[in-house]
């Protein structure tokens, strides 16, 4: 699945997020931090598609918070 978040990016660089979006997608259940989350809310962004952005942004941050915690957790021990 990494080669598919990969490609996902590299068609985000070339200008192109509709193809993005199918590669992406494929990779979500790879995204433990919410970076291909945030790749996806760019891509639905630039096509215009506001509440699709919106949620995938929503996810993002929702992902990069609890990753922040369980590092946090984790150093702590516990």
């Amino acid at each position: 699945m990494e080669a598919r978040a990969t490609l996902g990016k590299a068609y985000m660089r070339a200008g192109r997020p509709a193809a993005a979006i199918a590669e992406l997608q494929k990779a979500l259940s790879f995204d433990f931090y919410g970076d291909l989350h945030f790749m996806l809310y760019r891509a639905y962004h630039d096509l215009g598609k506001t509440e699709l952005a919106r949620a995938a942004l929503n996810r993002s941050a929702e992902m990069r918070k609890n990753s922040v915690a369980r590092d946090r957790d984790s150093w702590r021990g516990g």
